[in-house]
Formats: C-alpha cells, structure tokens, sequence
C-alpha cells in the first residue's frame, strides 16, 4: 500500500499482481480441511484436485492444489498431541514453562508449555492450569518461568454442562492447548527462568507491566496502559470492560492495527533527528526494528503480527520505491502468520483483525474510483475517517455478533474521540513510564490520567443511554460464513472484472442479506426447562421459568450456593442470553408458582418430582411419586435401603459423592434393575433428551 499526502489515498495495481491473496485463501482452505478431516483424506482430496488440473492444464488451480497441501502438511506437523503417559484423573507431576497468567478471584490461570510428567520428558505440549488460591507458591507464577506442580487431568468434555455453554476445552483446543489440569493443596515450585528467545521476551513483558505500575496512574489507567502496550487485558475490570465494548471501542483492549500506526508515528517522531540528517531508509529500517521488537515483547498476537508485516511491507516498499498492494501486504502477513501458527484461523483476534482491514481496504478501493480525491484534503480526512470506521464495523459486525453478541450503536462518536484521545494518552504514558523507571520520581501521570478519563466518561455514557447497543444477538454459524465468502468473492470479482457494476451490486445485496441474517436470527429455545447438572463443588437444577433462571443446589450453607452461582454464571452467558435471561437466581426452600412446587428437598417441575438425599435426610417427608431421586455427598447407606424408602424411578448419582460409595450404588442398582446414572460419567441430562441417552 503506497501513501500520499493523503491518508486515505492508495494505489490499487489490479489483482494480478497481487498472488499472494489467492495464496493465502488457498492455504487458509488446506488448514481448515486438514483441522477437520484425517490428514491421509485430506492430502487425497487436494492431490486429486491436483491432479485434475495438470490434465486440463490449468496452472492456476495447480498452484491452489499444492498450496492447500502445504496448508493440510503444517497442520499436521505442527497439531498438539496428548503424551504418551499422560493419566487422566489421577494426580501426577507437571512440570514446564509458564506462557500466559490470568488472575481470578479464586484461582490462578496458566497457559503452561509442558516439559514433563512425573520426570519423564514429554514433547513441548500446552496445558491450561489452574491453580486454586489456597495452593502453596515459593513463589508467584510469571511467563517466562518454569513450574513444577501436582496436579489432575480432567477428561475433554467433561466440564461441558449445558447446550449453548461456553466450551472452554473446545476453545482450548482451538488455541493448540491439549488438556485442563486442576492443581489445588499442592506446593508449587518456581524454578527459574525458563530457557528460549519467547520466554526472555515473556520476562520483559513482565518487566514493561511492572514500570507501567510503578508509574502511579490511577488503577484504571494503569489497566488500560498495560493492555495499549503490553498486550495484557486481564486487569481491565469487568464493569470497566462492558462498558468500553458497550461504546463501540472494545478494539483499544486488544493490541491491532491502530496501536501499532500509534507507535509508528512516535516512533517516527523519536527517529525525527535521523530523518533530517538525510537518513531516510535508516529511520524506516529502524522503524520495522523497533515495531517487530514490540510485536515478540507483546506475544506476537496475531492482529499485532499483520499490522507489524503490513508496516514492515509498506515501509520496505518505501525503501526499494515500489508499490505495493495493500491485498498483497494483507496476504503477506495472513501466510506469515498461518505458516507459523495454523491455530491462529481460530483466534478472534485473527478473524477480526483481518476482516476490519479487509473492509477498509475494499471501501477505500471503491472511494478510489469514485470522486472522493477531487475532494478537498479538509473534506477527504474526515469523510474518509468515517467511512472507514463505518467499513471496519460492518466487516466485522457478524463476527462481534457471534462471539460477543452484541453490536453497538454509538460505535462512530466514540470512535471519532477515541481516535484523538488514544494517541495522546500513549504520547503522555511513554515519557512518563521511561522517567519513573530510569529517576523513581513521578512525571505528570494526572496527565494521563484525564486523559483516560474521557475514554472512561465516554463509554459510560454511552452505556448509560436508552439504547446503548444492540444485545443479545445469535447468529447461526452459516450466515458467519456465508457473509465473509460473499465479501471475499465480491472483492476479486470486483478486481478482475471489467464492468464492475454487476459484481458490487451483487456482492452488496448477498453481503446485505446474510448481515440481515446475523442480527435478525433468533434460536428457538422452550419456553420452560430444566437441566441438571453437577461438578465436585455442588450439584444443580437448572430450571427456566418464562424469563427467569432459578438454580436449585444441594449445597449445605448460602455462601456455598452463591459461590456455585458465581462459578456457573460466566459459564452459563450464551445460555441465559440465548433465552434473554439477564441473570441466575437461587430459587428459595419454599417456592409455588404454575410450574415449580418445592418444598425444602422435594421439588416438583411441570409435573416431574425431584428428591435431594444427603446423610440427614433419609426418610421421605410424605409419600409420593419421585421420577429423580438426587444422592449427594454424604450418604453411606446401601442401594435396597435407598430404594425401599423412596420407590424412585430413576436415581442420580451426584458429582460431589465418594467415587468408590458412586461405583458401589451403581452396581446395586443396575442388579435391583433401577436406572441410574452418574454425573461424574454424564455430560447433560434434562427434559428435553431421553434419560439413557445422557449417559456415554
């Protein structure tokens, strides 16, 4: 992409010279089929293809055919296996370096790159761990650290609880991590820095997060600067961050494109006496110096990775004076970074970065053509900013909807302050932060302080207003992907057809119906339902009452109860959401309504009865019909004595009881010829799947 004077003013050379796009989108195909299919099928298909096309003679689809090959060979070279001595639920060794750490409230994530188990050396392998608060530490977890701790593998799956949950092992897997281990009551050990170019970058990312603290900004100040410039978001408050994604400007958390054209422009203003001097291609050498050094010290994610190469590409076209396509340097950077880290097709990050420049890229194409650059430069600046704006959030809109399920309204003001606020709150937080670390005194941080705090009243304001945003939207997955097939197609339909009218008139009306889809689709869910479901903390009913969600517990105390909700509601958001339920209530000991009768352990749900029995409760309060009789932790008593007491039709068996009495009831009731199952072995059972069916 070759600058002007102008900003928004590229030179567009035609899509022929411009391979790398078809390059990409064929490797970007290669990796996609071999994550889903057996490599040997995979590799078959494309050959076959390849094949096919040596004998028409078709060069083009020959270069495709090998492409996606390579694409199908590097997944498969680069995909994460399970070790070989890896034990699933029993307690073992682990031991490796820290890559990534996430502080909650009551317990410590890692993203460990393991090692070791039991001290046999194992291939280099992602685990995520998470390390309960009241585990021993020599010392803090940091990335770029090694750790050894005990811990337990827990099956793929088996956290999955409820339809429309968030799957974290899914994701996981998506992100290259193989299993989830638990590490609780364990002393931890810290061992040192971990060897390797990543982690000694890791370890400065630490030490850029540490003088970013010692600046003394304000504590939400200090959040944000952190994820401007070191790629860390977790301290971001929850409350703070509703609010930024509610006013349109979630993208100033996550490292992209626009904090990388901030850092360009300091960095150019720092280099400035060099650029005087006559150094011109020294100042761009050292520019793309300092932007990769950025890149690797923030993680090397991957919207930082393609603003870093398309930087890289447009300041070497500089360098050598040739044009450059901005597809071309989009291309480059999407193969750099697949050929590197095929999981980074599944990275949000990934998707939206490269849909947003995408839709920029094709506006600007098309202002290109029009009369936009007869305009005056007072009239084109602002105009093309908002075209931009309005390009990048409707490019990314469906993938927003998808994994956020929302889409703000206010999205184009706060932007407009934001692109003006964010450039100096970065201006005043650098020379602050170098002047803390090198002098230990304060320079200004209130300076920074204000300034942040118009992004702050921004958001807050706009989340304050009537209609803020558009929520809980869900589109379905094929609408997603249609709309991106559509705009992908319509942008090299556009490039290489001579009368461009048919293919943008085409493209906008498929583009304008699957984005109609996205925001206008609504999952069909019951009225009413109930799941159940349990984990070693507690189990639960979850039952849906019109637009209320109640949760019934065998927890003994009110704290435990409300710490099992808190642990359920982040996992539970697409399901109360998809059914526009704002929030999980514990339903009390007494509650009547046209659906629910309870009555302390005995409840009723639309005519199914339910029965929670620990070691104090072993008798029924009064005879009646129990479809699901709930055995929780506690009861030591045998299968006939159970049975004979409450004549259940079906017997759960909990989460939270003893492994060995679980194993034990369940071959009792199995030769009394009542069915059982047990929430250790199940995934979901509710009033919508046959009971034998939710077992595996």
């Amino acid at each position: 992409m070759t600058v002007t004077r102008d900003p928004f003013k590229v030179s567009v050379p035609a899509a022929s010279k411009a391979p790398a796009l078809v390059v990409a989108l064929s490797l970007a195909t290669g990796m996609l089929v071999g994550f889903a299919f057996n490599t040997l099928v995979s590799l078959a298909v494309f050959t076959v293809i390849g094949i096919v096309a040596i004998i028409a003679r078709a060069k083009g689809l020959v270069l495709l055919a090998i492409t996606a090959v390579i694409g199908v060979i590097d997944v498969a070279i680069q995909q994460a296996q399970l070790p070989n001595n890896l034990k699933y639920e029993t307690e073992q060794q682990y031991s490796g370096a820290v890559v990534g750490v996430n502080e909650k409230d009551d317990a410590i994530g890692l993203i460990v790159e393991l090692d070791s188990i039991d001290g046999i050396p194992v291939k280099r392998t992602k685990i995520a761990v998470t390390l309960m608060h009241d585990s021993v530490f020599s010392s803090q977890p940091s990335a770029g650290y090694e750790i050894s701790f005990k811990g337990t593998a827990s099956r793929p799956g088996a956290t999955l609880l409820l339809p429309d949950e968030r799957d974290f092992d899914r994701e996981n897997r998506r992100r290259g991590i193989v299993v989830s281990v638990l590490s609780s009551d364990s002393r931890t050990t810290n061992k040192g820095s971990a060897p390797g170019i990543m982690n000694c970058f890791r370890r400065w990312r630490d030490d850029v997060v540490d003088a970013i603290r010692y600046a003394d900004f304000s504590t939400a100040t200090t959040a944000f600067v952190v994820a401007c410039m070191a790629g860390d978001d977790t301290l971001i408050a929850p409350t703070d961050r509703d609010k930024i994604a509610t006013a349109g400007l979630a993208h100033l958390l996550a490292l992209s494109g626009t904090h990388v054209a901030i850092l360009t422009l300091l960095i150019g203003f720092i280099l400035l006496p060099v650029r005087l001097l006559g150094k011109r291609h020294l100042t761009s050498w050292l520019t793309i110096g300092f932007l990769w050094l950025f890149a690797f010290v923030t993680g090397l994610s991957p919207s930082v990775v393609r603003a870093v190469t398309m930087a890289s590409v447009l300041l070497t076209a500089r360098i050598i004076e040739r044009s450059v396509s901005p597809f071309q340097s989009l291309s480059v950077a999407a193969i750099l970074i697949l050929i590197f880290n095929p999981y980074a097709l599944f990275a949000i990050g990934f998707q939206i970065s490269f849909a947003a420049v995408w839709g920029i890229i094709s506006v600007g194409q098309l202002l290109q053509r029009s009369g936009y650059p007869k305009y005056p430069f007072y009239l084109r600046l602002p105009l093309g900013f908002l075209l931009m704006t309005i390009a990048a959030t409707i490019a990314t809109a469906p993938l927003v909807a998808y994994y956020f399920h929302l889409f703000p309204i206010w999205f184009i003001p706060a932007n407009m302050i934001a692109t003006i606020v964010l450039p100096l709150i970065l201006a005043s937080a650098i020379p602050c932060i170098v002047f803390t670390a090198v002098t230990s005194n304060r320079l200004f941080p209130e300076v920074t302080d204000f300034l942040y705090g118009i992004i702050e009243s921004v958001s807050q304001h706009i989340a304050a207003a009537n209609i803020a945003s558009i929520d809980m939207i869900y589109p379905p997955v094929w609408a997603v992907v249609a709309f991106y097939t559509v705009m992908v197609s319509g942008t090299v339909w556009t490039a290489i057809s001579i009368r461009r009218q048919l293919p943008i008139a085409v493209s906008t009306l498929l583009s304008a119906f699957c984005l109609t889809v996205c925001f206008m689709h609504r999952p069909s869910t019951p009225a009413s339902e109930w799941h159940l479901h349990g984990v070693f903390t507690g189990t639960a009913i979850l039952v849906t009452e019109n637009n209320t969600a109640w949760l019934v517990t065998d927890c003994q105390t009110k704290i435990e109860e409300n710490m099992l909700a808190q642990r359920l509601t982040p996992r539970l958001r697409n399901f109360l959401g998809r059914r526009k339920i704002d929030s999980l209530q514990i339903m009390p000991q007494r509650y009547t309504s046209p659906l629910i009768d309870r009555r302390n352990g005995w409840i009723n749900i639309g005519g199914t009865s339910f029965v929670f029995i620990n070691n104090e409760q072993m008798h029924p309060a009064e005879k009646a019909h129990v479809d699901y009789l709930l055995i929780t932790k506690g009861v030591r008593n045998d299968a006939d004595s159970i049975v004979a007491a409450f004549n259940p039709a079906k017997v759960v068996l909990t989460a939270s009881l003893n492994a060995k009495i679980s194993r034990r009831l369940q071959l009792d009731l199995q030769q009394n010829g009542i069915k059982s199952i047990s929430l250790r072995d199940t995934i979901v059972h509710s009033s919508n799947a046959p009971f034998e069916s939710s077992s595996r």
